[in-house]
């Protein structure tokens, strides 16, 4: 009896001890709570603000909180401060111009994360250096069947225009117009897109226009003069453009030449042919371009030495 007296008398320790532990449980865990409210609301500043460039376009952004509802970016140039509160962690460089920041000036940019009230904001981050550009708007290009060009509409503050055909991306050809005429290339299955350039430290080149896919047939003009030369059997031509070959035409007979001599000058081109092993007295003598295939073509008049 005394000992089941002793073991009656020793259960309520175990209670006492059971409860014990629970408080304490309970308070580490209400202490859990306490600290991930601390962590998530006492952020000592914004993590992750910098400028954002994908080719196209600029963006000021800091990392995400959710715990918050605004931002607080704040751009300082010399006396000028300009505060932009906004509900969203990015901002685009429209937004900021529209907010008064001016292309080409550097800036000192910091961000806070706001709450409910003065007393839950953040601390500011630590500052970057930001000196505000934008890129050039993409042309859109088109073919324009009946003109033969390729035209785009002209982008602001553009100075010139780089056309890439091909997959190129070097060596383009420089364009001051709105379009390019498709006889100044040579004849093939070409595939281009356009480039906006400017040349004010202020913006960025464009990205690529849309690619466009176009069968060029190049249409060669005819010789402008020709005249020959009856003693030294030479016959000179002259043009407007570079060939490789031309025709000769003698009593209606002609033969593709390969061999001559050309030079140029200030965008005129002289041919000089010697034909005097097929060459006969009295002979009528014609030219023409020498082109083949379907891309490059020649359907003018053959002109004749007068």
């Amino acid at each position: 009896m005394e000992e089941k007296q002793e073991l009656i008398e020793q259960k309520p320790k175990k209670k006492v001890l059971i409860i014990t532990l629970s408080v304490v449980i309970a308070l580490l865990a209400i202490a859990g709570i306490i600290t991930a409210f601390v962590l998530n609301y006492n952020v000592s500043a914004p993590k992750g603000l910098r400028v954002l460039d994908d080719g196209s376009n600029v963006y000021i952004t800091v990392d995400m909180n959710d715990n918050y509802p605004l931002y607080r970016f704040t751009f300082t140039s010399g006396e000028e401060e300009i505060v932009i509160e906004s509900e969203q962690n990015t901002l685009s460089i429209e937004e900021l111009e529209e907010q008064g920041i001016t292309l080409g000036r550097s800036y000192e940019v910091t961000v806070r994360y706001l709450g409910e009230n003065d007393g839950s904001n953040s601390e500011e981050s630590d500052p970057i250096t930001f000196t505000a550009y934008k890129y050039l708007d993409k042309p859109i290009i088109s073919y324009d069947e009946t003109e033969d060009i390729i035209t785009w509409q002209a982008v602001e503050n553009a100075d010139y225009y780089m056309v890439y055909y091909n997959g190129a991306n070097s060596g383009g050809e420089r364009v001051d117009d709105t379009f390019l005429d498709m006889q100044t290339l040579e004849g093939g299955n070409r595939s281009f897109y356009v480039v906006a350039v400017s040349t004010n430290a202020n913006y960025r080149n464009s990205a690529p226009s849309n690619v466009l896919a176009v069968k060029v047939v190049h249409r060669y003009l005819p010789f402008t003069s020709v005249s020959f030369d009856r003693e030294t059997k030479l016959v000179t031509i002259t043009g407007s453009e570079r060939l490789e070959k031309l025709n000769i035409y003698l009593d209606g007979t002609r033969y593709e030449c390969e061999n001559f001599e050309v030079s140029e000058d200030e965008g005129v081109y002289t041919y000089s042919v010697d034909i005097s092993l097929f060459y006969q007295e009295n002979m009528s003598i014609g030219v023409s371009p020498a082109v083949n295939g379907e891309f490059n073509i020649y359907d003018g008049e053959i002109l004749y030495v007068a």
